[in-house]
């Protein structure tokens, strides 16, 4: 007892050690005297023979290796226990686990690395702190059990390197704090690291680190699966697909922002409060619905004030129609407003879609509740643009504002009326219309013909009026060779052999042109007005006789030149010509083939623009006028004598003359006719603004010209738009909802999609908010963790 095992002598078999017998029976073996290596202990003992204890792994004392018994485990005993095999009912996978549960300081960088690449251990994102060292760190635990991470351990994301953030448990069941010192040491060398960063910085040369606040986004927890456990993912995409089937929601409904913010809304409370039963937190249909109400008046409250700005600067417009939802057959008011901002961005937002009670859509009716609109935005009746379709009560009821017509509509009416004017003077267009109409109605009937077609046919046409000629006709162009196979094995052939395809390919390819034109009079986020001018040169141009059309295109071509010029030509305004001329690229003209009417049109745009101009200079002078503060008569001192004898002489000024607001706009008209400007864009349209922005201060009074009339729009679409959303709110399953609910819920989706959606949070909140948010970035609770 007391003597230590020398180095160097085995322990023989036979010895004092015998097979059964304890190690110095009852005496422990001496504290700090290793077993030394390649010393081994004989068969019949608990380890067995042949597999050595190494060297500078000292087994505490006072806890003997009985023979015939378990080996005895303690958290305080470290031990290699790869190549150890523990009695019969003890299996290494068994102890291992044990192992683990019991003490993470068994564990040593290595081991780690190992485990992490034979996938027994995954690395998790440290939710409890976001700072940036941490997005470049992770915990680590074990596969099967990803929830708790190991305590103590920190991970480089980039090559698994393992680092020890804690000592050891010390006597007391203590750790002491190391900190991230040696990690963040590591990050600055680790090679891959560099590698993968210098990737990312090349790829995107607008890479942003994340920020010590920021929280992974749902979208990078979505695309990045890896770093999840395969049995959340799993579980991840299996909530996903309930959400989907429960709701009856499309598969495209996963991907929409709307529930991803509310996805990383989830995330982001889990973060600051832990695992929590949503039941406790989540809010119920009758919540839900106030809110959007309240949300709703105060983003009206919000556009009061944000409108008057504009209104007093005279660089806002609208757009107005009526609606009707097929559903509860209630009639609604869509009034939506356009402005430029100072930096010149063209924004538009849904003021209201108010319900329209009156039984009588009268004019008197519509001007009152659009005056209603007025006042209670602050806008200036008789100096908004307003943008309508040409319904009789809308244009009576407008009839002493500024007015402009849908080119839009104009562009569907004239493109309807030639249609059906060819339909009645030509027969073998009538024919193959009502072929196209027959077959479309047939293949509605038959349930198992449209999943084999290579585009859906439809029996009335859902999309926009202006476009239905091309989309429909086109879609039976595409799967015309299809229908001939499907429809002969029904013998039904004579339905598409009964359409002359000739005919239909030189009918897609004549509306095919007019799609560019009513995609560019449909854009919100960009100018419209200055391309209706040339949208009809554009459409002229295309409808022009080559001598090589067929009887029935000639005759289609023929009567849209005729309604291009009695439905869209009659309805231009001289105010689309200035605003074509406020495009550089269209000031010219060059477009106009008449240079005498082209002439005449330059000088009318001239004038326009000095009365205009005129206007601004009035303007101009009552802002200055208001700025001079009413002086107090003084007295007289006796210095100053009577009236000066010489004030004829000194009339004669110095300074230079100023330039009358005519000349002033002509010097700028000469300068703008110089500047050059560039269409290599896809969308030229897009670059206007910027035009007028990079030339403001050279051109600052054509540029003032340029923001009002740029604002107002050449179609009212965007309305269009509001009533499409509009019939999916109010559908047959919903007719429940009030008109109130309806509008609230079809114009704050109009501000979730134009980056509008208000801000209730008070300065009291946003500061509460910020000091949880710096709460949540200190060091994690151990025990918690």
């Amino acid at each position: 007892a007391g003597l230590p095992v020398s180095a160097g002598l085995p322990v023989s078999a036979g010895l004092p050690v015998s097979a059964g017998l304890p190690v110095s029976a009852g005496l422990p073996v001496s504290a700090g005297l290793p077993v030394s290596a390649g010393l081994p202990v004989s068969a019949g003992l608990p380890v067995f023979a042949g597999l050595p204890v190494f060297a500078g792994l000292p087994v505490s004392a006072g806890l003997p290796v009985s023979a015939g018994l378990n080996f005895p485990l303690s958290c305080f005993y470290h031990i290699n226990a790869c190549n150890v095999v523990i009695g019969s009912s003890c299996s290494q996978v068994d102890l291992f686990r044990f192992m683990m549960d019991v003490n993470v300081d068994l564990l040593d960088e290595f081991m780690v690395k190992e485990k992490l690449k034979n996938g027994d251990y995954l690395m998790v994102i440290n939710t409890k702190d976001r700072t940036s060292t941490w997005s470049e760190l992770r915990l680590i635990a074990d596969a099967k059990d990803p929830d708790k991470p190991f305590v103590g351990w920190a991970i480089c994301r980039y090559c698994c390197a393992a680092f020890r953030t804690h000592s050891k448990l010390d006597n007391k069941g203590k750790r002491k704090n190391h900190g991230l010192t040696s990690c963040t040491k590591h990050l600055e060398q680790c090679s891959i690291r560099k590698k993968e960063m210098a990737a990312i910085a090349k790829e995107n040369s607008s890479f942003h680190p994340i920020t010590p606040n920021s929280q992974p986004s749902v979208s990078q927890f979505l695309v990045n699966k890896k770093k999840i456990a395969p049995c959340w993912s799993k579980k991840l995409k299996e909530a996903e697909a309930k959400f989907v089937v429960g709701g009856m929601h499309s598969f495209k409904s996963v991907e929409h922002s709307g529930l991803l913010n509310l996805a990383q809304t989830c995330v982001d409370l889990g973060a600051r409060f832990g695992k929590i039963d949503i039941h406790d937190i989540w809010y119920g249909r009758k919540s839900i619905k106030d809110e959007c109400y309240n949300r709703f008046i105060l983003y009206k409250n919000e556009m009061v004030k944000e409108m008057k700005k504009y209104a007093m600067n005279r660089t806002l417009s609208a757009t107005t129609d009526l609606w009707r939802d097929d559903a509860i057959g209630r009639y609604y008011l869509d009034f939506t407003v356009f402005w430029i901002d100072h930096a010149w961005k063209l924004h538009h937002a849904l003021l209201r879609c108010k319900h329209f009670q009156e039984q009588s859509k009268t004019a008197i009716n519509l001007w009152d509740e659009i005056e209603s609109i007025f006042n209670e935005f602050h806008l200036i009746l008789g100096d908004t643009p307003i943008t309508t379709d040409e319904g009789a009560n809308i244009k009576a009821s407008l009839k002493d504002e500024i007015r402009l017509p849908c080119m839009a509509h104009r562009s569907s009416t004239t493109l309807e009326t030639a249609w059906e004017a060819t339909r009645t003077v030509c027969a073998e267009f009538n024919h193959l219309i009502n072929c196209v109409l027959d077959l479309r109605s047939f293949i509605a009937r038959s349930g198992n013909i449209q999943p084999s077609l290579p585009m859906t046919i439809k029996k009335n046409s859902v999309t926009r009026p202006w476009r239905s000629y091309y989309i429909v006709y086109h879609s039976v162009l595409v799967s015309y060779d299809k229908l001939i196979e499907i429809l002969s094995k029904m013998f039904e052939e004579n339905r598409i052999l009964s359409i002359n395809k000739n005919l239909l390919v030189s009918i897609v390819d004549l509306m095919k042109q007019f799609v560019p034109i009513f995609d560019a009079l449909e854009f919100s986020t960009v100018p419209t007005i200055h391309i209706v001018v040339p949208s009809y040169y554009a459409m002229i141009a295309m409808v022009q006789l080559d001598g090589q059309e067929r009887p029935a295109i000639k005759i289609l071509k023929e009567n849209i030149q005729n309604t291009l010029d009695t439905k869209y030509w009659e309805s231009i305004m001289q105010i689309h010509w200035i605003a074509t001329y406020l495009d550089p690229s269209f000031r010219e003209l060059s477009f106009v083939t008449d240079k005498a009417y082209r002439t005449t049109q330059l000088k009318s745009i001239k004038e326009g623009l000095i009365i205009m101009a005129t206007d601004i200079e009035h303007e101009r002078k009552d802002h200055n006028d208001s700025l001079i503060d009413p002086q107090p008569s003084i007295k007289k001192s006796r210095i100053e004598g009577s009236a000066d004898p010489f004030a004829q002489l000194r009339a004669v000024s110095s300074e230079p003359t100023k330039l009358s607001i005519k000349d002033e706009l002509f010097a700028e008209l000469s300068h703008y006719s110089k500047l050059s400007y560039s269409t290599t864009s896809k969308n030229p349209s897009s670059l206007l603004l910027d035009f007028w922005r990079t030339n403001e201060q050279r051109l600052p009074l054509l540029s003032t010209i340029a923001k009002r009339i740029l604002v107002i729009q050449g179609s009212s679409a965007e309305s269009e738009r509001h009533f499409s959303a509009g019939g999916a709110i109010v559908a047959e399953n919903r007719n429940r909802a009030s008109a109130s609910t309806v509008e609230s819920l079809v114009v704050l989706r109009e501000c979730f999609i134009n980056d509008q959606w208000p801000d209730s949070s008070t300065e009291s909140d946003k500061s509460k908010s910020q000091t949880d948010d710096n709460n949540t970035t200190s060091t994690p609770d151990i025990v918690s963790l």
